[in-house]
């Protein structure tokens, strides 16, 4: 698009850009984006947002030239995901600070965008070395939310979300059992999230990938139900990147440069 270049994010971000309609206005899209950690990055540690309108170029679209990059606040952390709203016509677009506990959460609406709320909750990433990476993902019936933190924490956090005021609440932390392997603790630090379709099972992905069972009544519980369903492979980067629900319903890991996991119904896994 002839307005489509130098829009911020980087390529080292988690998740460093997310599309999403503009409701209301068909033609019309969000993007929005967030910049990698300082020591990946000279750019603004921000994130901000642009408008792609696909009426513009005799139809081939383009960027708003007076709506690009648009900074919605500082300091961001790696992640952004985003929310159906329970009217079924907006969203919410969720982000977090780099440097505290506080998630903020965006309305887009007809109007545009509005916000945040803000909400303390959770781990401080002031305390947690490179907890700012990692991926926030929602759950498909928009209940739930799930935060990988790339640290060596080896934590997930999972939390309440409601989809008809955009609160975030009742966070829980999801500790990663020891392997027992005399390696330094980094083998333990996740960054891939996802959901199953079916919202009963959390699968997270470093250097293995393990599944937690939601369905249990009490956190202690579901902490108890990891189950490691990939062989453990120490210090391979290929395997530290990030897990993603397909639209046939499965989840996918990239394996290496050229392959992949596929995790095909709940706890079947495969090779491709």
């Amino acid at each position: 698009m002839p307005n489509g270049r130098n829009l911020l994010g980087h390529y080292s971000s988690t998740q460093s850009a997310l599309i999403v309609p503009f409701p209301h206005h068909p033609q019309q899209y969000y993007l929005f984006a967030i910049d990698a950690i300082p020591q990946h990055s000279a750019s603004p540690f921000d994130l901000t947002y642009s408008v792609v309108n696909m009426s513009l170029d005799g139809g081939l679209g383009d960027v708003e030239t007076s709506i690009k990059n648009i900074s919605l606040m500082p300091s961001a952390a790696e992640k952004l995901t985003a929310v159906p709203h329970a009217n079924g016509q907006d969203l919410w677009v969720i982000s977090h600070g780099a440097d505290n506990d506080e998630f903020y959460v965006f309305l887009l609406s007809e109007a545009g965008v509005s916000g945040p709320d803000t909400y303390r909750t959770g781990i401080d990433y002031g305390g947690v070395d490179r907890g700012v990476a990692g991926y926030l993902k929602a759950s498909p019936n928009g209940k739930k939310l799930a935060n990988a933190l790339w640290s060596d924490t080896a934590v997930v956090e999972l939390f309440d979300f409601d989809a008809a005021t955009g609160t975030i609440s009742n966070a829980n932390t999801l500790s990663l059992a020891p392997l027992n392997l005399d390696l330094y603790s980094e083998g333990r630090n996740v960054y891939g999230i996802s959901f199953s379709p079916d919202n009963t099972k959390l699968y997270v992905s470093g250097y293995s990938i393990t599944q937690f069972d939601l369905s249990l009544p009490t956190t202690q519980e579901i902490v108890d139900s990891q189950e490691e369903v990939t062989a453990y492979e120490p210090f391979s980067y290929s395997l530290v990147k990030s897990l993603q629900l397909g639209p046939d319903g499965r989840l996918y890991n990239n394996a290496s440069a050229n392959s992949f996991y596929v995790i095909n119904g709940i706890a079947m896994f495969y090779w491709r």
